[in-house]
């Protein structure tokens, strides 16, 4: 069975197309919230965080939550086609993937 990607998590194709739109409009009201209210998510978040300090959980955070996670756009899409065939050359996955993105 092929794969469906939403623009932030992998979304299976078989939930259905009203589904997959609302698991992706709801990561992405997930992901803007948090954004918006971003010292109250980061507190949040810092309860995972190994440790960190305040700073550090800000920088952590900010590597992966920012405006590629929002929409990667073309050259985000294109990163994760390159990583895929690169895996699948390298043994790491069994077949080839083509990811679909579904923009919410």
């Amino acid at each position: 069975m092929g794969r469906s990607w939403s623009r932030r998590s992998r979304v299976h194709r078989d939930l259905g197309p009203e589904a997959i739109r609302d698991v992706t409009r709801l990561l992405a009201e997930s992901i803007d919230w948090g954004l918006e209210h971003l010292r109250e998510s980061l507190a949040y978040a810092g309860q995972w965080g190994r440790n960190l300090d305040a700073a550090r959980t800000d920088a952590f955070v900010g590597m992966y939550v920012n405006e590629w996670t929002r929409d990667f756009n073309a050259p985000g899409r294109a990163s994760v086609q390159l990583f895929l065939d690169e895996a699948f050359a390298a043994g790491l996955i069994p077949r080839k993937i083509t990811p679909e993105f579904v923009v919410a």
